[in-house]
């Protein structure tokens, strides 16, 4: 059996090839953007998720 990681991957890689498929590097580059400010707004038990990496809110 697959992890569950594995399934939001395989939607991940889908929104970029359809995202840069349209609208080219623009869109790879909107496409990962838009990822990179949801995995920021995460947050697990109470401490946001990319801690290490960007600035405490």
């Amino acid at each position: 059996m697959l992890p569950a990681i594995y399934n939001a991957i395989v939607v991940f890689r889908y929104f970029l090839i359809l995202l840069g498929g349209s609208f080219g590097l623009f869109g790879m580059v909107t496409g990962l953007m838009c990822i990179l400010a949801h995995v920021c707004s995460l947050r697990s038990f109470g401490t946001p998720f990319m801690v290490p990496f960007a600035p405490v809110f």
